[in-house]
Order: structure tokens, then sequence, then C-alpha cells
């Protein structure tokens, strides 16, 4: 599954291609598939310094760079870093999902009156998947039926 950014294309590169919306303009292909490349992309992103977003967050700078440089694999600070950087801490982390974070939905714009916007957001990532597809199957197909004919 793509990692996907605000817009249609997936974000698993920088890249310098301004027709897009992966948000990258670091000038190369280099693959975003690990925490080390998708936290560097996201800090680049934001236009942070290793030192600014350490000092965000409650780091050292040197565990933002050993981060960066694969030393450090496993960040005990995830969410801390998810949050300042503005991104998924689950794509951060395992680089599955949206980047951006899950938009926080006021009951008045969901469009299930009958399902809880938290239940649905509190299935995986897979089930989610598996949700949409479901309901864009659904409605592809009732877009499809002819509408029934009048009574007379």
């Amino acid at each position: 599954m793509p990692i996907v950014a605000s817009g249609p294309e997936p974000v698993n590169h920088y890249c310098d291609n301004n027709d897009h919306q992966c948000g990258s303009r670091f000038g190369s292909n280099e693959p975003v598939d690990t925490f080390a490349s998708r936290l560097q992309y996201a800090r680049r992103l934001r236009h942070l310094s290793q030192a600014a977003l350490a000092r965000k967050c409650g780091l050292s700078q040197s565990a933002i760079s050993s981060y960066e440089n694969g030393v450090r694999k496993d960040p005990s600070k995830i969410l801390i870093l998810a949050e300042v950087l503005e991104v998924n801490a689950y794509w951060l982390r395992a680089g599955q999902g949206p980047m951006l974070p899950v938009p926080t939905l006021g009951e008045s714009t969901w469009p299930f009156p009958s399902i809880s916007p938290r239940l649905f957001w509190s299935l995986s990532v897979r089930d989610r998947e598996a949700a949409e597809r479901a309901l864009a199957a659904f409605i592809d197909g009732l877009l499809k039926t002819p509408p029934p004919a009048p009574n007379r």
C-alpha cells in the first residue's frame, strides 16, 4: 500500500516535481521507506533543523541525528515526534496509513449518523481500508443501477 500524503500521489520518495502533491522539494529520488527516511522527510518538509526538532520534542540533537542515520531504530518519543512534525504517528513509525494526521470530524460533518466516527477510527488501518473498499464498491453499484421505473 503506498504511503499517501495530502494528494493522490504516493509519498515514497523525495523529488523535485512541483506538479504533484507529494510535498517533496529536495531534489533527489531517495526512497522514504524507513523510519529514518520518513523522519528526515517530515522534518525537512516542516523546515526544521535537527536541533530545532530536538528542542521542540525535548530530545537531544544527537538523538535526532541517530534516528535519521538509522543508528537508533526504536523511537520512544514517536508520539511527540509525530505531533511536532504534524504527521500520523503510524505513518512515521511503520510507513503505513496517511502521512498527515487523521482529521477530527465533528458529529455534524460525519456522513453516517448510525455509525460513530470514533468507532470507525478505532478500527485498524487494514480494517478501515477494507470498509472503504466495500463502501466504494457499494456506491459504485448504486450509481450503475438504473433508477426504478415510476409506479402508475
